[in-house]
């Protein structure tokens, strides 16, 4: 296990550490690769904030200063910079922020992560495969994402096949010690699966995408929620206080936590429900793929789709284009974004070449070679294989069991 103690707010003395410094572990190399490891952040949110959080040293001194914390504040377990980054059976601990998927490409298999505040969030291309997703239930009226997607990348964060959970972590020896958590884990009809934190950045287009994932009662039943009162306000400046501009939110085949079909009716009407034809290109060689075909950088539904006709320019080369992902006309006036895609993006069919400005290995990529290319260790061992750097941030750090 890979541990820390600070979030964002906690003060050494020179300041606070910010969302960043408060990172357990950041990877900023290229094909990384780890199975078996428990990356967390052992800040104990519900203990701070019932107790009054004035950490002002760098021993973790939680009694001492005089500014208290009384709300949740992002501690971060992982922090990925790099590109092609693959993790089997790990499992990732915290609160708000728990995992930082920043730029690059990664893909979790058979993982799990824990948290209850965008806690699965930034603009990195995230691939969750037959993992499970809990919301720990600390925090009422939490979200699972928080994508920050660009609008020049047509995929963000990415659920395939797996399962949502609703479980509390009331004692658990790594993130909640003094048993602080809600016992009850969260109450129905509670959480979110998602809000566009890249609503609010420039060039910024929320991606997230469902595909056959088991939800619990205490998803909210209009799935999503947006940003702040400003995003919906007709006179913000950038999208007409329409999320569906700057927000790329899909599902299909959503079930409830038995596996039966799940009502989806009531969700806001900028989150989008895909055809069986759209969800079977959603796999992790498509997903992963420079020049992926159908439907990522191919003609795009310039007319709409069967869910939504009528929506989208016809016109190439307009920024306000509907790629395949998007689903619809974009915000023309978030900065300029929309001037760089349309000029990447002057008629319609799949590039020659296509460069992510978040991918920093040229050509596809395939996770799970990846992960083959190491032997997977025996029970009890843990194996992490970087190639580039990796920085332990914060000023304490935990590592136990053995590095294979």
């Amino acid at each position: 296990m890979i541990t820390s103690f600070l979030d964002s707010s906690y003060n050494p003395g020179s300041g606070a550490l910010g969302t960043t410094g408060s990172s357990t572990l950041q990877l900023k190399g290229n094909n990384t690769s780890a199975i078996g490891i428990t990356f967390a952040n052992s800040t104990n949110t519900p203990y701070i904030v019932n107790a009054g959080h004035k950490a002002v040293t760098p021993q973790g001194d939680y009694v001492n200063g005089t500014t208290a914390q009384t709300s949740n504040a992002p501690a971060v377990a992982l922090l990925l910079q790099g590109d092609e980054q693959a993790f089997l059976n790990c499992k990732f601990l915290g609160y708000q922020d728990t995992l930082y998927t920043k730029g690059g490409r990664s893909y979790f298999k058979n993982s799990t992560v824990s948290g209850d505040i965008d806690f699965i969030f930034a603009d990195g291309t995230t691939v969750f495969d037959n993992s499970t997703i809990n919301m720990d239930g600390d925090h009422s009226g939490g979200t699972i994402t928080a994508a920050s997607t660009d609008k020049k990348t047509s995929n963000g964060i990415v659920f395939l096949n797996s399962t949502i959970t609703a479980n509390s972590v009331k004692n658990n020896p790594v993130i909640d010690p003094q048993g602080a958590a809600n016992a009850n884990g969260p109450a129905n009809n509670n959480m979110y699966l998602g809000r566009p934190w890249g609503w609010q950045q420039v060039g910024g287009d929320a991606s997230t995408v469902f595909i056959n994932t088991k939800m619990p009662a205490a998803v909210r039943a209009v799935g999503y929620l947006n940003w702040n009162a400003n995003e919906l306000n007709a006179a913000n400046g950038k999208q007409d206080g329409n999320p569906l501009k700057d927000a790329r939110y899909a599902e299909f085949n959503s079930m409830d936590a038995g596996g039966n079909p799940l009502d989806v009716s009531s969700r806001v009407a900028w989150s989008h429900q895909l055809t069986a034809s759209q969800a079977a290109a959603y796999t992790v060689p498509n997903l992963f793929s420079y020049e992926a075909q159908y439907p990522w950088y191919g003609l795009g539904y310039a007319a709409g789709d069967a869910n939504n006709p009528g929506t989208g320019s016809a016109i190439p080369g307009d920024p306000n284009y509907s790629w395949p992902a998007f689903w619809g006309d974009r915000n023309s006036n978030n900065d300029t974004a929309n001037a760089t895609v349309s000029q990447i993006y002057p008629i319609p069919g799949n590039p020659a070449a296509y460069t992510n400005p978040n991918w920093k290995v040229a050509g596809n990529w395939d996770p799970m070679a990846q992960l083959s290319v190491a032997t997977i260790p025996e029970p009890g061992t843990l194996l992490l294989v970087v190639s580039g750097s990796f920085a332990l941030g914060g000023f304490r750090r935990r590592w136990t069991r053995h590095m294979a």
